[in-house]
């Protein structure tokens, strides 16, 4: 391909030489298991989406790309929190943007489309830049195809020295990248003080319901 991957990500449905768009039946496109970067979804925002895909249909399309060995059938790129959405409202087929990409493009797609929009977490872009390392010549090299300034990599590579606690705190937006920083420089502490927000948060809820208010 010869645009930049991050610019590829960003207009995927104007380079018409290498991409086509349809509807495609939900039962010809998977999921592999570990290659979104995303690894939590929220439950209350996917049901949200699940009642608005139900009544306009999904809107945006999804990014799919030919799975080499069926034919007729594709791997999902981008767009799970939608394809998970319509499968639960049993549409039948969904919008779909179709691109012959390389497992690297694909990676740099689904990173890029979820970082735009602010769904993927820091420790989710973490594991996927480590992935992105492995098929990269240097940090320099990964930061380009990702579309990210080196500064941004760095800090995330940086967060795969956290516990693994951590990372899944992280990921299920429990603590802010801030407290993971801290958790780096002072591992013994991270169980206990995850635990403390976590029941902070909680108790902020109910102290919501019950309209007081009290600061943490």
């Amino acid at each position: 391909m010869n645009t930049a991957l991050n610019d590829t990500a960003l207009d995927m449905s104007n380079d018409v030489e290498d991409s086509l768009m349809l509807h495609l039946d939900l039962k010809t496109i998977s999921v592999r298991v570990g290659f979104n970067p995303r690894r939590y979804f929220d439950e209350a925002k996917l049901q949200e989406l699940v009642d608005s895909v139900s009544v306009q249909g999904v809107i945006q399309p999804i990014v799919v790309t030919p799975d080499t060995e069926n034919e007729g059938n594709y791997f999902l790129v981008a767009g799970e929190r939608r394809y998970r959405a319509a499968t639960i409202a049993n549409i039948p087929s969904i919008p779909a943007i179709i691109r012959d990409l390389t497992d690297e493009e694909a990676i740099a797609i689904a990173i890029s489309e979820n970082s735009n929009r602010d769904d993927v977490s820091p420790s989710e872009e973490a594991r996927a830049c480590h992935r992105m390392m492995t098929t990269s010549k240097n940090s320099e090299e990964a930061a380009m195809k990702m579309g990210w300034s080196k500064k941004k990599l760095d800090s995330r590579l940086l967060l795969l020295h956290c516990s693994e606690n951590v990372l899944n705190a992280l990921d299920e937006r429990k603590i802010k990248v801030g407290h993971a920083d801290f958790f780096i420089i002072n591992p013994c502490h991270a169980g206990s003080i995850i635990d403390w927000h976590y029941r902070k948060q909680c108790f902020g809820r109910f102290l919501t319901r019950k309209h007081w208010s009290l600061r943490l």
